[in-house]
């Protein structure tokens, strides 16, 4: 399998997942999946995480959420 097509399949999974975005647990991301150019930028970030952290993709988003968050304190 080359790398081009496992990335899309891990843009796929990540697709999923903000499909069943629930705003209670990662609020800011939901809200930015309302636009199609910041839905992309949590793609891009999440595949990054995924990648270079080797996070799973649920940890990447909460990440990605976090980060985003005014009120996140790590």
């Amino acid at each position: 399998m080359d790398s081009e097509n496992l990335q899309q399949q891990l843009i796929d999974r990540i697709n999923t997942h903000l499909d069943l975005c629930d705003a209670k647990d990662t609020p800011i991301i939901c809200n930015m999946l309302q636009e199609k150019e910041t839905r992309q930028q949590v793609v891009d970030l999440a595949v990054r995480k995924v990648i270079m952290e080797k996070m799973d993709i649920p940890q990447a988003i909460i990440s990605i959420n976090n980060e985003f968050d005014p009120n996140y304190v790590d």
